[in-house]
């Protein structure tokens, strides 16, 4: 009976840029899993120039690993339907999605599968996440299409209405997922996460924290004004292509973007944001 829970589930992890063998994420869960002594599917979508796994010169202890590369870089909606499309076809009942740079704690996938039976009726479980700083990463609190610290959670029930997670150790039940309809390929990383809850809460609008932190790290991220502003060019794509049903979405959707622009021009102090956002969003 133990085993049931591992068995229906999973694991769908993005790789860019990092061999599989340095991604933190799966570092701490499979350490988790030769503890346990249990085996589970893991599902590797690798969105980098250069495969990052090479299956016949490294094998990991206790994960089962399907692998893609995707040299397109499609970003992490890609991934994650593409993950949810491998889970319906071994049948599987839930995904855990996950990211390469999180650090999960020790006990963490026991902790989901006692969750899971302790309540029967919910269907998506995420852990708290916490940056180096100490500062609560996830769940935010979602306002104004962007999410904002939420101070400290305890575990429990929230709603999807006022918090958000994000996608790292989001464990949603598949049905949830597919009822959803899935993420927004067209956006690929910023706002993802946001917009797929957005549809998950029409069908269910509650969810539950587990007694579980993972550390987010952010330290490899790249601070030049030339790869902010590439980022920021994706940035712009991503939030151009969210959906926007309502006027309000719109209006959320302008403040946020128009916030950032004048973030990182004052940060950076370079106007060059100024001018993508207007050619990139504002009048594109």
């Amino acid at each position: 009976m133990p085993n049931l829970f591992y068995n229906r589930v999973l694991l769908v992890v993005v790789l860019y840029k990092q061999n599989i063998s340095q991604s933190l994420t799966l570092l701490s869960l499979n350490e988790e899993l030769v503890s346990l002594g249990i085996r589970m599917d893991v599902f590797i979508y690798d969105n980098s120039p250069e495969k990052q796994y090479d299956q016949s010169n490294f094998k990991w202890n206790n994960c089962d690993i399907f692998y893609v590369h995707d040299a397109s870089n499609p970003g992490l909606s890609k991934a994650y339907n593409s993950g949810a499309a491998k889970a319906d076809e071994l049948q599987k009942e839930w995904l855990l999605l996950l990211d390469q740079d999180t650090t999960f704690p020790k006990g963490y996938l026991k902790e989901n599968s006692n969750q899971v039976i302790a309540y029967p009726d919910t269907s998506l479980f995420v852990p708290l996440l916490k940056l180096k700083n100490g500062l609560l990463f996830s769940p935010c609190i979602n306002k104004h299409k962007r999410g904002y610290p939420a101070g400290q959670l305890a575990p429990g029930k929230y709603n999807l209405w006022k918090y958000s997670p994000v996608n790292s150790g989001m464990l949603i039940r598949l049905s949830l997922f597919k009822a959803a309809g899935g993420y927004n390929e067209k956006v690929k990383i910023d706002f993802c996460d946001f917009q797929f809850l957005e549809k998950v809460r029409q069908i269910k609008d509650n969810f539950h924290v587990i007694n579980a932190t993972g550390l987010q790290d952010f330290s490899a991220f790249e601070y030049s004004e030339e790869k902010q502003q590439a980022r920021f060019v994706q940035y712009l794509e991503d939030a151009f292509h969210c959906e926007k049903p309502q006027f309000t979405d719109k209006l959320g959707f302008l403040y946020t973007v128009t916030r950032h622009a004048v973030g990182l021009t004052v940060k950076l102090r370079s106007l060059k944001f100024i001018g993508l956002y207007i050619n990139n969003y504002l009048i594109r």
